[in-house]
């Protein structure tokens, strides 16, 4: 057990000096742009997060949640990255940066929704435990920056995906019990 403590440490240290939890970060909760400073880095931690993860005690759930926190954490700053790309190469760099926050909203809410049902399709607990703060990081984005935005439409559609899954993550997480 004490190994995997310090395996599931230096991960995370690996993650913060590698500025991977950082670049995640500002992809969910910021305004960075794709591609990255640190692509590599990312990758590298959501494949080492969930090897750690896999072969990890299912005993130890403290190490387990932490872990698969991690994972999830970097798996949606990557998928916030991409889509907000894509937006911008699809719509142009005029409508792109409108759209943007709601997509890294719906990456959120698209984290917990996915935690919520992995966690009750294969009986993991540990992401089960992370879909309510999944959500939580989701209102504060909804909060801080969507709110904000010109565009009511990019407005309504952050709180219709958020509203949507406000009621979808607690019937997912009762599945599981």
């Amino acid at each position: 057990m004490t190994l995997e403590v310090h395996a599931a440490v230096y991960l995370l240290l690996a993650l913060l000096s590698s500025g991977a939890a950082q670049q995640a970060g500002s992809f969910l909760l910021g305004a960075g742009s794709w591609p990255g400073e640190r692509q590599p880095a990312l990758w590298l931690g959501v494949i080492a997060a969930l090897l750690a993860w896999v072969f990890s005690d299912r005993s130890n759930s403290a190490v387990r949640l932490t872990l698969a926190g991690a994972a999830a954490w970097v798996c949606a700053g990557l998928a916030a990255g991409y889509l907000t790309a894509s937006c911008r190469y699809l719509l142009g760099p005029d409508a792109g940066p409108a759209y943007c926050p709601t997509l890294r909203t719906a990456a959120l809410v698209g984290m917990a929704l996915l935690l919520a049902w992995a966690g009750s399709r294969w009986r993991y607990p540990e992401f089960s435990r992370l879909a309510y703060p999944a959500m939580i990081l989701g209102g504060y984005r909804l909060l801080t920056q969507d709110l904000y935005e010109e565009r009511k439409v990019t407005l309504f559609l952050s709180l219709l995906v958020y509203g949507a899954a406000l009621t979808v993550v607690p019937r997912l997480k009762k599945a599981a019990s």
